[in-house]
């Protein structure tokens, strides 16, 4: 499947807030862990549907896939093929805490 990803600016923020509380103790692996989710993420053309819905909200075009100890939230869009990446957020904090 052929497919665009978009950041909301929102996960763009969460990744850079990861990257950053990661890079106070080791930079090299804040840069490799920010490279590893950005790469999770863009990997969802491959198979959109492959992460599970969220129960918080209970849409199938809402989905989540994790990179532990991270949880990627999604949504699809089909036409045209889009996923957008809407927030990222430590898989140890309740979604409930969190907006998509």
């Amino acid at each position: 499947m052929v497919c665009r990803i978009i950041w909301a600016p929102r996960a763009l923020q969460d990744l850079r807030d990861i990257v950053s509380y990661i890079r106070r103790d080791k930079p090299l692996v804040a840069r490799q862990f920010g490279e590893k989710l950005i790469a999770k993420a863009e990997s969802l053309c491959a198979m959109p549907e492959r992460g599970r819905v969220i129960p918080k909200f209970s849409e199938p075009a809402l989905r989540e896939i994790l990179a532990a100890p991270y949880r990627i939230a999604y949504r699809i869009q089909p036409t045209p093929p889009t996923i957008e990446i809407a927030r990222i957020w430590h898989g140890a904090r309740a979604p409930e805490d969190f907006t998509l």
